[in-house]
């Protein structure tokens, strides 16, 4: 699908590869999900509010992994938004300013089309609990996260990933596992860095 419009731009490549995440499904329902931060909840920064289609952003939510370890994560809110919404999740080891700077053309889109974007950093970096490897918990960290945003009462229970580079590679472990709600993935340019050397 998406080599046959890319004369329409990436932006709207990826916006294709994502048609699939739209779309009702079931899913129990979790208390809506509460910022670590809740004054800060619905207060966006300079830099969040040029970014068109950004309604709201629940900042620094603390996602439950498996083993009891709480990932940073924030998540986006569209304008034009129905009841339940699909979304497109970005695990990164990065700042999410870094993030939102490299990605600023896609983000707009996404929003513009009702999806709600979700930032999320690896555990270990800055907000999140834990301890840092790379890519070993990729497959159970983003499987918990899919879970947990599909059971969320905004979510329609279709869940895209997205992102370069480690956010790509992050995306490839967590295909294995087939969840039901990961409905689509753009992986661009993994495995520029597939494993570590030495002790660091």
């Amino acid at each position: 699908m998406i080599t046959r419009i890319q004369h329409r731009g990436r932006a709207a490549a990826v916006l294709a590869g994502m048609a699939i995440v739209s779309g009702a499904a079931p899913g129990a329902e979790t208390a809506r999900p509460q910022a670590a931060h809740a004054d800060l909840a619905s207060v966006l920064t300079k830099e969040e509010r040029t970014i068109p289609g950004l309604r709201r952003v629940d900042r620094t939510v603390m996602v439950p992994m498996r083993d009891g370890v709480r990932v940073a994560t924030d998540i986006l809110y569209p304008t034009k938004g129905e009841e339940r919404m699909p979304a497109i999740l970005l695990r990164t080891p990065y700042p999410f300013a870094m993030e939102k700077s490299w990605l600023a053309k896609y983000f707009p889109r996404f929003l513009q089309e009702g999806y709600v974007v979700v930032l999320q950093n690896e555990r270990g970096k800055y907000w999140s609990e834990g301890e840092y490897t790379f890519l070993p918990r990729a497959r159970e960290d983003g499987y918990d996260t899919v879970e947990w945003l599909s059971k969320q009462p905004w979510s329609n229970g279709k869940i895209g990933t997205f992102g370069c580079s480690s956010t790509a590679e992050s995306q490839l472990p967590l295909m294995t596992l087939g969840h039901r709600a990961h409905a689509a993935a753009v992986p661009m340019s993994p495995a520029a860095a597939i494993s570590k050397v030495g002790p660091h």
